[in-house]
């Protein structure tokens, strides 16, 4: 890897926990190809070889992102994401594809299918790097999106409970 990469695939800063990233591919070669890189980029790997592994993984040991093959023996790329998007235990996940399928039904089926990314094999260090950052990025904001509606949630049950004590007040009921 050139020196300019390298420079470009830094570690996050040390008090930044690294995000856990499972990367499913039935191909033992880019399996281990793919996670090399994943580390060096400075994340967290887990690795399944077949979408049934991949969701008991998920189920087992929560992951923020997931570099997932659409071609695999068991259940497919496409099967796993129908999963994710049904089970709300697995969500939120940031999902990108990594397949040499290459047609647009491919791409536009995984979006659908709530995929945040589609890259095509054979694809570089510089073009997973850059998709990673988007997701590591939309996953951190993720958890203060929670935060405001889990809070929202808060002031909502507080104010049914406040305006239900004034109409009482005003009604003169107790």
């Amino acid at each position: 890897m050139p020196t300019s990469e390298k420079a470009k695939t830094k570690a996050p800063p040390s008090h930044v926990r690294p995000l856990r990233i499972l990367i499913v591919d039935d191909n033992p070669s880019m399996r281990e190809m793919m996670a090399l890189m994943v580390r060096r980029m400075g994340y967290s790997v887990a690795t399944a070889t077949t979408g049934t592994e991949a969701l008991a993984h998920l189920r087992a040991q929560r992951a923020e992102m997931m570099l997932l093959d659409l071609t695999m023996p068991d259940l497919d790329g496409f099967e796993v994401c129908r999963v994710v998007q049904s089970d709300a235990a697995l969500q939120p996940l940031h999902i990108i594809i990594t397949s040499a399928r290459d047609t647009l039904n491919d791409k536009a089926t995984c979006f659908a299918l709530g995929a945040a990314a589609y890259l095509t094999k054979p694809f570089g260090a510089r073009e997973l790097h850059a998709c990673l950052q988007v997701g590591e990025h939309m996953v951190r904001q993720q958890p203060s999106a929670l935060d405001y509606q889990r809070e929202g949630e808060f002031y909502g049950r507080d104010w049914i409970a406040l305006s239900g004590s004034v109409l009482k007040q005003l009604t003169g009921l107790k």
